[in-house]
This record gives C-alpha cells, sequence and structure tokens, in this order.
C-alpha cells in the first residue's frame, strides 16, 4: 500500500472513428491526472502513517505471543519444581503409614490410626499423579505456542530464577509503557495520519483533474490541449472535513482513554509483583527458617525418646508445605513479571537458572 500510495496513476488513451454519409470522423487523445502529481506528496505521507499503524499492531501482536510464552515457560519451570516436592510428601507418607502398618501390627495401634494413615498417603499419591499429568499438559501447552510439533520433551530445569535484587521504580515503568506499547503507538501514528489529512479534505472532491492532449480529423486535422477540473460548486468537501474532525477526536479521546487504562493496569501488576516479592523474601527469610528449626528440634527431641516419630514426620510435613507455598509464590512473581513486561512494551530483564534451556 505504501508503494502504491507514491505512484501516479496510467494515462488513459482514448479513439474515436465516426461515419455516416461517406464522412469519416476521427478522434485521437491521451489524459493524465496531473492533479494526482500534487498530492502526491500528501499520499505518501498517509502511506507511511498507515504503514506505521499496521507495523505497530503486529509488533503488538508479538509481544503479545512472547509474554504468553514466558509466563507458559515460568508456570512449566515451578511445577515441575512443585513436582519434586510432591514426591517427598508422598515419600514421607508412605514412610509414615509402613511404620503405622507395622504398628498395628504389633498391636500398638488400632485400625482407625492406621486407616487415617493410609488415606493421607492414598491422597498423596493421588495428588502426586494429578500434578505429573498437569505438568505434561503444560509442556504440551509451550510446544504449542514455540510451534514445535515435535514429541521430543522439553528439557526445561525445574528449578525457578531468584529475582534481582533492585525492581525499577513504578514512575520509570510509566514512562516506559507511554514509550514503548505498541499499540498505543499504533494509535499515535493514527492520530498523526488524521492530523496530516485534515488540510487536505476539501481537496478530495477535486481530487480528479486531466490533463490531456486531442487530435481531431474530419477534412481537416485539428490538435490541442484538453483539461477536465471538478469545479466544486455543490460540494466543497465540508462533510468530508467534518467526517476527519471527527474521528480525530475519537482517536484523540482513545488515545487518552488507552494511555489511562495502560497507567492503571502498569500499576496493579506492580503492585501485585511487590506483594509476590515479599512473600517470597519473608517464606526464605522467616518461615522456612523457623520450620527448619522445628524439624530440627523435633529430630532432637525423638533421638532422646521425648516424643514419637509422628510428631517429627508431621514436623517435616509442615516444613515440605512450607516450600510448596513459597515456590508457589515464586513462580507467580514470574508471571506477574511477565504481564508486566508486556504492560509496559518490554525491557524487564529475566535470568535463567538451572543452566541451558534444551528445546
Amino acid at each position: 500500500d505504501l508503494v502504491q500510495a507514491g505512484l501516479l496513476s496510467n494515462p488513459k488513451l482514448k479513439a474515436l472513428v465516426l461515419s455516416g454519409g461517406g464522412n469519416v470522423k476521427t478522434e485521437l487523445g491521451v489524459e493524465q491526472d496531473f492533479l494526482g502529481l500534487f498530492l502526491r506528496p500528501i499520499q505518501i505521507k498517509l502511506g507511511e502513517a498507515h504503514y506505521q499503524v499496521v507495523k505497530h499492531h503486529v509488533g503488538y501482536e508479538v509481544f503479545s505471543l512472547i509474554s504468553e510464552v514466558r509466563s507458559a515457560y515460568f508456570t512449566l519451570q515451578g511445577d515441575k519444581q512443585l513436582l519434586a516436592l510432591h514426591r517427598a510428601v508422598l515419600e514421607a507418607t508412605e514412610a509414615a503409614t509402613e511404620l503405622a502398618s507395622r504398628q498395628y501390627n504389633a498391636g500398638n495401634i488400632n485400625m482407625l490410626d492406621l486407616s487415617r494413615h493410609q488415606a493421607i498417603s492414598n491422597q498423596a499419591n493421588l495428588t502426586l499423579m494429578q500434578n505429573e499429568i498437569k505438568v505434561k499438559i503444560e509442556q504440551d501447552a509451550l510446544k504449542w505456542k514455540l510451534g514445535l510439533i515435535s514429541d521430543k520433551e522439553l528439557k526445561i530445569n525445574g528449578v525457578l530464577p531468584q529475582f534481582s535484587e533492585n525492581e525499577p521504580a513504578l514512575a520509570d515503568l510509566h514512562t516506559r509503557s507511554s514509550e514503548n506499547r505498541m499499540d498505543l503507538l499504533a494509535l499515535k501514528a493514527e492520530i498523526k495520519g488524521l492530523e496530516e489529512a485534515l488540510p487536505w479534505a476539501r481537496f478530495s472532491q477535486i481530487a480528479e483533474g486531466e490533463l490531456g492532449v486531442e487530435q481531431e480529423q474530419e477534412q481537416v486535422q485539428l490538435t490541442g490541449p484538453e483539461l477536465k477540473v471538478a469545479v466544486p460548486i455543490f460540494d466543497q468537501g465540508q462533510a468530508e472535513v467534518a467526517r476527519k474532525r471527527t474521528e480525530l477526536r475519537q482517536k484523540q479521546k482513545q488515545l487518552e482513554s488507552l494511555r489511562q487504562e495502560i497507567h492503571t493496569e502498569v500499576g496493579t501488576l506492580y503492585k501485585e509483583m511487590a506483594v509476590n516479592r515479599k512473600t517470597v523474601e519473608y517464606f526464605q527469610k522467616t518461615i522456612i527458617p523457623n520450620h527448619q528449626q522445628i524439624v530440627e528440634s523435633a529430630q532432637k527431641h525423638y533421638n532422646f525418646m521425648l516424643q514419637g516419630v509422628y510428631t517429627l514426620l508431621e514436623s517435616k510435613q509442615d516444613e515440605i508445605n512450607a516450600h510448596r507455598n513459597y515456590i508457589e509464590a515464586l513462580k507467580f512473581y514470574w508471571i506477574i513479571r511477565s504481564k508486566l513486561d508486556f504492560a509496559i512494551g518490554g525491557g524487564l530483564e529475566f535470568p535463567l537458572s538451572g543452566g541451558e534451556q534444551d528445546f
């Protein structure tokens, strides 16, 4: 379309032959739209503006796909890390069930206590199977987003990366979104095109003006110029001008609305990311060390026969649950960060962890 906007229209050739009463009249002529020559610069400008609009729309779709792939990647990575924890939970419950079975055979516990341990172990086994299927589905979804049709499994390390020490300021993210969001840039390009087209709107009614040369031959050959121009007597382009002005105001209001919508989206995602970051840090610095302390104390009490093995297993189960909640918070941190990166038009850092990601 941009190339087409810069091309002049083709000349028109015409021929007319009339005969009657022994006479023959021949008319030959060539016509060329000369007003198109004067309007060519504005047509190129408008074509360039439209090209920028389409280019930014394509960029927006590309960044959208990148964001979806990132979110799918961190979801899979986090759930693979959780899968390892579920296996640890199953091992702990199976150990407790085996011990309970021995105590039941020795007559130290009743059938109700044994059944409770078996139910816990069965539930842990079911949860593990469900999460294994979930991880396989997530792998297939990621392969589909990547455009991979091979049955080969993706080798993605099941350890989520730690976040960096410093986060960008919210004001900086708002500035980036105003400068980099592709849908915002597309709307700005539309407005620029309308602003450039507005002064020329009246010329839409006289856009065709033909200059030509005509030769007429009857008894004597006559040759001379020919001019055709639309005369704007009734339609002076006032409706087209009004339409362009209304469309321009509409796009300006849409730009204002979109900018506010992006501003709100960035602020919301930033706060969600900050909450998940603080949650992860709290798990790292407080909750997990506290559970580790409890397990160590329970181990010592068990070694000195001050408490039973079930108390020790319960303490270990609580520690595993704390790790699971920590991984969930870290996973959502990276997913929200991916969405925030899309919301500002790209630029945030995403470190890989745990070695190469083999596709």
